[in-house]
């Protein structure tokens, strides 16, 4: 992935900047980035991994923003609580935990009642309930 471009050749500071400019020239990589791979989870973790080095604040704010993008994402949302649990913000990655099982019990009912309203009253089912 592009990533690795990045991590390897921009992450080396090539232009010898200081550390205030560096960090902000990286951020500004890391938003065009997000702007071509915007529904992209590995993007958004990676970021938020990154700017985990430089303000633990500004990389949770990357992760609301990307929760904002892809609200539906499984995916986004356990890579999440992988994120919060390997920098030891164990409250957080259960709270996270939480909020995913939530989500995904709500949206299996939803698909529950979706499929059992198709398939009965004479439907492909014949009437029979699909629980």
């Amino acid at each position: 992935m592009l990533s690795i471009v990045i991590h390897s050749y921009e992450h080396s500071n090539p232009m010898n900047y200081d550390l205030t400019v560096f960090h902000s020239s990286m951020k500004c990589l890391w938003s065009r980035y997000l702007a071509l791979f915007r529904y992209c989870p590995d993007v958004w973790i990676e970021y938020a991994e990154y700017e985990s080095e430089w303000n633990w604040e500004d990389s949770v704010s990357i992760l609301k923003e990307g929760f904002e993008v892809m609200n539906n994402s499984c995916l986004f949302g356990l890579a999440c609580c992988d994120f919060y649990e390997k920098h030891g913000h164990l409250e957080e990655a259960e709270r996270q935990y939480q909020l995913q099982l939530q989500k995904m019990q709500q949206e299996y009912a939803q698909w529950q009642a979706e499929f059992n309203a198709a398939y009965s009253g004479g439907g492909y089912g014949g009437g029979d309930n699909y629980n």
